[in-house]
């Protein structure tokens, strides 16, 4: 089963993704922490880590990033956000 590990820091966005891709049918966990995040995808192997950009505290999810391709190579990660983090120049 594809499984996927979900990291942010505000349940409002982690818990309803979380059961939106449970119903998809896929084996999905979360992780409020960075810390959490790195200690789950230490005990267990996921297809796909999907993590919040910034959150709470002095790591983000370019630390997830860098845990889970430490851990192994061939983990898919997407980092995503909900801040702006630049402006196209037309």
């Amino acid at each position: 089963m594809f499984s996927i590990l979900v990291v942010d820091d505000q349940d409002i966005v982690r818990t309803p993704l979380i059961e939106l891709l449970k119903e998809y049918g896929y084996k999905t966990v979360g992780a409020a922490t960075v810390d959490k995040a790195i200690q789950k995808i230490n005990e267990d192997i996921f297809d796909l880590v999907l993590t919040d950009l910034r959150m709470d505290g002095t790591r983000s999810g370019i630390d997830v990033l860098k845990a889970a391709k430490q851990t192994d190579p061939t983990m898919e990660v997407m980092v995503i956000t909900g801040h702006e983090i630049g402006r196209a120049h037309v």
